[in-house]
């Protein structure tokens, strides 16, 4: 007789509706595929994601809850398991840190009690959207606050420069992600798509030149004494790097800001 062997749960801290497509695909399909319990907490409701003003707010919201929500039916048709969503309901670039948020995620990590947690990385940021940064930083708070028993056996950072653990992931998966990347038509246009694909090409054919496996790449959260350990102070290289990504990155986010909540009817 075999035996029943529980699987993983898996939570997965997502600052906007499409970061766990764009920010680590591969990975999350495998855990699909292998019958992980897969958990996507997403944090924002991407109300902000256009240059168009008649969209911004409301209207985008439910745009961008109908793209998920078509991802999500690719993926699970894909491999017969479905991804459980929690909406958190922050507003777009207004995700704070405060002790309400703080408190909401620990509440979250202490009733399911996840095995392993992926955030993005709160340190060795590759995007500097602000939500993407208070995310990880969040979900770190709400680590160092829970009890001992509370914690996962794993917590791993995406979007990260600083990798540490690589997964061998499937390359015949990509043909789904590149699917689930046409969901999401108010964010990303057809070239768009072509350019993303030509990117993952060159990022997982060099990941296999060098390990001879196609890989996704993460950052481990270091766990000492049962705590979760504050980085080290960023090396003079990590420090270039930080503000390279940050000076890249940072005024393509601020340019899509450029109304307050109130301004587009969010308060």
């Amino acid at each position: 007789m075999t035996p029943n062997i529980k699987k993983p749960t898996i939570f997965i801290f997502s600052p906007h509706i499409d970061d766990v497509e764009f920010g680590m695909p591969f990975f999350y399909v495998r855990a699909l595929s292998l019958g992980f319990n897969v958990v996507e907490i997403v944090m924002t409701n991407s109300e902000f994601g256009t240059h168009e003003l008649d969209f911004k707010g409301k209207r985008l919201k439910k745009i961008r809850i109908h793209e998920l929500k078509k991802s999500i039916e690719l993926f699970t048709n894909y491999t017969d398991n479905q991804t459980q969503l929690i909406p958190i309901d922050y507003i777009d670039g207004h995700l704070p840190i405060n002790r309400k948020a703080i408190i909401q995620i620990s509440d979250l990590i202490q009733k399911d009690v996840p095995d392993i947690i992926f955030a993005p990385d709160p340190w060795y940021l590759l995007d500097h959207h602000p939500d993407h940064l208070n995310t990880g930083r969040l979900v770190y708070l709400a680590l160092k606050k829970i009890e001992e028993r509370y914690l996962p056996k794993k917590i791993y950072y995406f979007y990260t420069y600083n990798s540490d653990t690589f997964f061998r992931v499937h390359w015949k998966d990509r043909k789904i992600i590149y699917k689930a990347y046409n969901s999401f038509q108010s964010q990303v246009t057809p070239l768009q798509r072509k350019y993303l694909k030509l990117i993952y090409c060159y990022l997982y054919y060099r990941r296999f030149y060098k390990s001879g496996f196609f890989t996704e790449n993460f950052r481990e959260q270091p766990i000492m004494n049962n705590r979760v350990e504050y980085p080290k102070k960023l090396n003079l290289l990590q420090r270039f790097k930080y503000h390279f990504y940050r000076i890249m990155t940072l005024p393509k986010v601020q340019q899509f800001h450029n109304l307050t909540p109130k301004e587009i009817g969010l308060e």
